[in-house]
């Protein structure tokens, strides 16, 4: 019995390396492009190049965040339901990583001509909208390790290289996007411009994700040997 235990324990173990953790690692690189300008230069943006109110940043994304946890169940619920060649999340990364970083460069795109009204409109409904592209992109991703491997060291070694490659990401983010904006003129339109380079490297690094990773995992183990299949949901906290 003992040696049938662990028989089980190490048929959990996959034939994954290091170019399989680098390349998941990317994917919280690509994701701190966007959250990390989000935490940083967001603010700055609005108050300082449109001319919003800090008040009134503020309370915009106060009110956006009271949706995330119900965005995050809708988007989990989708992942679920997902079947396709490419599994439950990958696809994801596939078709999302466009979408996320043209949204991304969007909240920087407010148009000049609107008058305060209307600033406020297009910064609330482009930056909710971006949080929706973002769950839809994070989501899947978190989930993404359970599905490669079943090992717990091997998740764990995924989830070093996930937090190293996203303070990678973080750095790149701080340090690039003032360079890049007074390179392209240092106003509105630079703005633009540097998020879409940094959205080319986005797509780019969750793009990596998707052709390095293969979700070899499609039901999970308890602790009395039983099959139970794997819920997206399950995994948000």
């Amino acid at each position: 019995m003992a040696s049938n235990s662990v028989s089980e324990k190490s048929s959990f173990r996959e034939k994954v390396g290091f170019w399989d953790y680098l390349g998941f690692g990317a994917g919280d690189m690509a994701i701190n492009f966007t959250f990390g300008s989000l935490g940083v230069f967001v603010v700055y943006f609005y108050t300082n190049v449109v001319g919003l109110s800090a008040g009134v940043v503020g309370t915009m994304m106060l009110v956006s965040r009271s949706f995330d946890g119900i965005i995050d169940m809708v988007i989990g619920g989708l992942v679920d339901r997902t079947r396709s060649r490419w599994g439950k999340t990958r696809p994801w990364l596939l078709f999302g990583a466009i979408p996320f970083a043209l949204l991304t460069v969007m909240i920087f795109a407010v148009p000049a001509n609107l008058g305060g009204v209307g600033k406020i409109a297009y910064a609330f409904i482009s930056y909710n909208i971006l949080m929706i592209s973002f769950s839809s992109i994070a989501i899947p991703f978190g989930t993404l390790n359970s599905l490669v491997t079943r090992d717990r060291h091997q998740r764990e070694t995924f989830n070093i290289f996930r937090m190293t490659e996203a303070q990678i990401g973080l750095i790149i983010v701080t340090n690039l996007t003032m360079p890049l904006v007074q390179m392209f003129g240092g106003k509105q339109f630079g703005w633009i411009l540097a998020y879409a380079c940094l959205g080319v490297g986005s797509v780019a690094l969750l793009w990596i994700v998707f052709f390095t990773q293969r979700e070899r995992v499609s039901a999970t183990v308890d602790e009395n040997n039983q099959v139970e299949t794997l819920k997206v949901g399950q995994q948000l906290s």
